[in-house]
């Protein structure tokens, strides 16, 4: 039988109060099945912001990790937002989002005029992204050093640029079908922009996309290469711009990245131990990278590895394991 030693960090938080942004308002309990709604309406700094959007939570008191989720074109933070929030809450993240200027279906909003010069990474999207940064930093159970980004489309452009123009504020990030792009009117950042980026980022896209080119994320990839950004990048072949953006192999790859990369080790929070019942469906193994790889056996090493098991109840464990001598 295999030896094995789980590996268990501390959870903190960043010392400081904390109190409701004034101007904020949520509606609901973020824990339910269905989450909260929020509006902010402040003026901070001379910039006016009308922000609506939604918030779900982990039951109990944290500290959480936290991910600001970005949605695509004519998507809203009550449509896709919504849908990866209640996806990654079973990771124990705390999912926030916002209507950005290039939403459907619902009011613009503030900051931004809603054309499509603004869609995208656009400088009001990359204010309406923080102010969902600055709404998790206010709630008391986020931890704060181990917030995340992740979108899909333009939402995965805003990711880039906001984790680009804000490195000092994101652990990790990771985006669907996303890139980089120099044309002057492009809404997706350059690449002298993305070389910004300093967080472990994954990055995946597939190769039947005729909607934003694979050739725009093979860019990012070789910007983060180059760099020295610690990052996966996984192309899927077959599937289209839609078909990867709520993907289950997609899920459990962005899953295992978050988890070995999203929280610095001294705030890194537990990882469930082994259940109980054992009725287990499937088993994935994931090492240091984020890369899958064989069940290790006994003498694979000191490292560490992500053990993913997805069990009969339709949940999810995840358990951080620490060599196999």
């Amino acid at each position: 039988m295999l030896r094995a030693h789980l590996l268990f960090g501390f959870a903190s938080i960043a010392a400081g109060a904390f109190a409701q942004l004034p101007g904020l308002v949520i509606s609901g309990n973020p824990e339910a099945g269905t989450g909260a709604t929020w509006t902010y309406q402040a003026t901070v700094s001379g910039t006016n912001y009308d922000l609506s959007g939604i918030l779900r939570k982990p039951p109990g008191a944290g500290p959480f990790p936290a991910v600001v989720i970005n949605h695509g074109t004519g998507g809203n933070a009550n449509g896709y937002t919504r849908s990866v929030a209640n996806e990654m809450v079973a990771w124990n993240y705390v999912g926030i989002g916002t209507n950005l200027t290039h939403a459907g279906g619902v009011p613009c909003g503030a900051p931004g005029d809603c054309v499509t010069e603004e869609y995208g990474s656009s400088a009001a999207n990359i204010l309406r992204a923080m102010k969902c940064r600055d709404i998790l930093a206010s709630l008391g159970y986020v931890d704060t050093m181990c917030i995340a980004s992740f979108g899909h489309s333009r939402g995965a452009w805003l990711t880039t640029g906001l984790v680009a123009a804000h490195p000092d504020k994101f652990s990790v990030a990771g985006h669907t079908a996303g890139g980089v792009n120099d044309a002057p009117q492009s809404t997706a950042p350059s690449a002298a922009e993305a070389a910004s980026i300093t967080c472990p980022y994954i990055i995946q896209h597939g190769d039947a996309d005729n909607t934003v080119p694979l050739s725009w994320d093979e860019r990012l990839d070789s910007v983060l290469t180059a760099n020295g950004v610690d990052h996966q990048f996984i192309v899927f072949p077959g599937y289209t711009h839609a078909g990867i953006a709520q993907d289950v192999t997609m899920f459990a790859n962005a899953q295992a990245w978050f988890a070995l990369h999203g929280c610095p080790i001294s705030t890194a929070l537990p990882i469930a131990p082994a259940p109980a019942n054992g009725h287990v469906l499937s088993r994935e193994w994931f090492d240091a990278s984020g890369r899958r790889v064989p069940e290790p056996t006994p003498g694979a090493g000191a490292g560490i590895f992500l053990l993913r098991e997805r069990m009969q109840d339709g949940s999810v464990v995840l358990r951080r394991i620490a060599g196999f001598p």
